[in-house]
């Protein structure tokens, strides 16, 4: 598949979910779980720490998300 056609659709469907924050330019540079769920932290120009229920790792191969996991 073309990965930019499929990001670009997921992006898209994403519209339909209110609770759904996408935030450019703010890559994770740390993540805690909890019993309660994750804690976030996002570097880039404006870092900032986010909660959430679970954190969704694809980001590719080699990423924060999957190093953090474990996986």
């Amino acid at each position: 598949f073309v990965q930019p056609l499929v990001d670009a659709e997921l992006l898209c469907g994403l519209d339909r979910f209110d609770h759904v924050q996408v935030r450019w330019s703010s890559p994770m540079v740390g993540c805690v779980q909890s019993d309660d769920g994750v804690r976030v932290e996002l570097g880039g120009p404006a870092p900032r720490t986010v909660r959430a229920g679970y954190v969704v790792g694809c980001d590719g191969g080699r990423s924060m998300t999957r190093s953090v996991m474990g996986v």
